[in-house]
């Protein structure tokens, strides 16, 4: 989230946090919203962009990453070829393109790690009190 990057760090936090939302992983929207927030980012934004993304006050030419980050997360077998040009049409390259994919994957990973372990905000350390040392059955 922090290494070179067409992407900004607030643009990239705003996907991982979008991402976050889109999966209603309460943990990781509390974090990726703060971080986002520490970078300038507007927190009224996230609930716009849930409710539309067109109208939502972020700059046109993110739009089309956000909605690619949504497609995937969302409906990974709709994602298409016009999702992709979208990207690029809006000015964005091939590092920006992979970065949102990297992101959107690495938040849906890390929103269902935070989900099955029982992750919450403020809890974090070993929430369904699982005894250190046993492995799981099966």
């Amino acid at each position: 989230m922090r290494g070179r990057s067409s992407l900004s760090v607030p643009q990239r936090e705003l996907i991982a946090a979008f991402v976050s939302a889109l999966n209603q992983s309460k943990f990781c929207v509390a974090e990726h919203v703060e971080n986002a927030s520490l970078t300038g980012v507007n927190q009224d934004v996230f609930q716009q962009l849930l409710a539309d993304i067109e109208t939502a006050p972020v700059r046109p030419k993110l739009k089309p990453l956000l909605k690619f980050a949504k497609k995937l997360t969302l409906q990974p077998d709709c994602v298409a070829q016009q999702d992709v040009d979208a990207i690029f049409e809006a000015g964005w390259d091939e590092k920006a393109f992979r970065d949102t994919v990297a992101i959107s994957a690495l938040m849906n990973l890390a929103n269902r790690l935070a989900s099955g372990f029982g992750i919450e905000v403020g809890r974090h350390k070993n929430p369904y009190n699982v005894r250190r040392g046993r492995r799981s059955q099966g």
